[in-house]
């Protein structure tokens, strides 16, 4: 009897070890990795998008990694809440040492283009357009470090502006990759920042 709860006692132990180990770190499938000197440094950087295919809601883990001199990388920044999982996902690109994201939003598509500045990245510039679901289209562009908001209103189809708006709304500080949660989220859409 003794050797029996041993034996029950040592075999539940090992499927709860094997549980743990199992979902210590499920982002197995690879979604998306690329490689560019984001911060300046004359050293690749990369960013991983990965998702974990054994949860059921799928979710994506983010992570940008910085070089150091010595070509070694440094996790800068991870986060599973930043992009939602439904399809299409976003599309990361490094160009000119900006981190660009391209994302669908509600109703539209969104550019957004972050810098990397003290170990943070910045939003810097959005880019936005929207279909009204009836004839009108919205272009918006907001460059964050002008404070300069410009919107087009076209009928669709047409590039003939039917309005057009200009304001300046200054913002400070900057908002960060780090503190978003969603790309549709209302604090990041262009027409509902401060």
């Amino acid at each position: 009897m003794k050797k029996l709860i041993l034996s029950i006692f040592f075999l539940s132990s090992l499927a709860l070890y094997g549980q743990k180990k199992a979902t210590k770190d499920s982002f197995t499938a690879k979604i998306q990795e690329l490689e560019g000197d984001i911060n300046h440094d004359g050293y690749p950087d990369k960013i991983v998008l990965a998702m974990d295919t054994s949860n059921t809601a799928t979710p994506i883990k983010t992570q940008v990694f910085l070089s150091k001199p010595n070509g070694k990388l440094r996790l800068a920044l991870s986060s599973t809440t930043m992009i939602e999982p439904h399809f299409p996902l976003p599309n990361f690109a490094i160009e000119n040492g900006q981190l660009h994201i391209l994302a669908d939003i509600t109703d539209g598509h969104a550019n957004y283009t972050f810098r990397c500045r003290n170990g943070n990245f910045e939003l810097i510039y959005l880019e936005k357009g929207t279909w009204d679901g009836k004839n009108t289209t919205t272009e918006t562009q907001f460059n964050l470090l002008t404070g300069i908001k410009t919107e087009q209103v076209k009928a669709l189809g047409s590039e003939e502006n039917l309005q057009e708006r200009k304001t300046t709304i200054r913002i400070n500080p900057l908002p960060l990759l780090q503190e978003l949660n969603q790309f549709d989220a209302p604090s990041f859409r262009l027409n509902k920042t401060p």
